[in-house]
């Protein structure tokens, strides 16, 4: 369920570019920061761009990029100031903006649970705009989870974490590490690992995790089973299969910012659904956007050789 974070932060970085605005009031330039703070990599991404009033009231119409360059964007945290520079990067699609994607970076940041974190952002104007947050602390798993997968496990594997805080949202997910070898060179993948398999017309569909505030994940034992099947799907050379000792359950803990982004911006709707009261979230001081964190904590579970070896594969057992 990564990508669906993915997601998530990709739309917060395009939030508020092309702002709402009353077509028969008087045109307000405002500035929008958005900066989501990763917990699993140290590399870490700001946009800064600004409101743009498009003449035909369509802004599908402008293809100029208002994205803001020459700003002096920083982080706090505690006693340490993390500056950000200045890039760009290839736009995948150049359908409506042909310059490439400009935003701000800094390569050394690693999130520690709960502490308090500060952006500032100094535009080539003089003005500022800032925000503030806390990252969530850290996961911790409840004992009752599972801990060993085996031929004799229960039909429901289930993996319970702490809450920190009334509506937290956290996208949780299970993953094994495999090797395949193919000629004599080993390559090596990951498998996600739905929560159940459904039929629907006649064929599996898997049934993936989705970002939420349930802090507990069910995963069905026959669907581990298949996951593992599917690996090595139409090969007879099982043996050239090698099954990682521990499986895990890695879950993203959105902070209290991030996750009322997500329970603002999210809900029932489908894509035929048009909301006409929706609301921009934002948490940015003088400006727009949002400021917000995530953390990543792991759980691991083994796989007993014996369960490993029924489908044919060999296990590689890990210090």
């Amino acid at each position: 369920m990564k990508k669906a974070l993915i997601i998530i932060v990709f739309g917060i970085i395009s939030f508020a570019c092309e702002e709402d605005f009353n077509p028969y009031g008087e045109f307000k330039e405002k500035y929008i920061l958005n900066c989501v703070l990763r917990g699993d990599s140290t590399i870490q991404v700001a946009a800064l761009t600004k409101s743009y009033d498009p003449a035909n009231f369509n802004p599908n119409l402008i293809s100029e990029d208002v994205s803001i360059i020459g700003a002096d964007i920083r982080i706090l945290i505690g006693d340490s100031v993390y500056v950000f520079k200045d890039s760009t990067s290839n736009r995948a699609d150049t359908t409506r903006y042909k310059t490439p994607f400009r935003f701000y970076y800094n390569k050394n940041l690693q999130l520690v649970p709960n502490k308090n974190i500060e952006v500032e952002a100094l535009l080539p104007g003089g003005r500022r705009i800032r925000s503030s947050s806390r990252t969530p602390p850290k996961i911790i798993f409840d004992q009752r989870s599972s801990d060993v997968i085996s031929s004799q496990s229960t039909n429901i594997l289930q993996f319970i974490w702490n809450i920190s805080f009334n509506g937290q949202y956290f996208d949780p997910r299970m993953i094994f590490t495999y090797s395949k070898n193919t000629n004599g060179a080993s390559e090596i993948f990951t498998k996600e690992v739905p929560l159940k398999y459904i039929t629907e017309g006649g064929s599996e569909t898997p049934i993936f995790p989705q970002v939420g505030v349930q802090s507990i994940l069910n995963v069905e034992k026959a669907a581990i089973t298949k996951a593992l099947n599917e690996i090595s799907e139409g090969d007879p050379n099982k043996q050239n299969y090698s099954i990682y000792e521990y499986a895990s359950v890695k879950v993203m803990a959105l902070d209290v910012n991030l996750s009322r982004y997500y329970s603002t911006t999210s809900g029932s709707l489908d894509d035929l659904t048009v909301r006409i009261d929706e609301k921009d979230y934002t948490n940015i001081e003088g400006g727009y956007g949002i400021f917000a964190s995530y953390i990543e904590g792991e759980y691991k579970i083994k796989f007993l050789p014996s369960y490993i070896q029924s489908f044919g594969y060999k296990i590689l057992i890990t210090d």
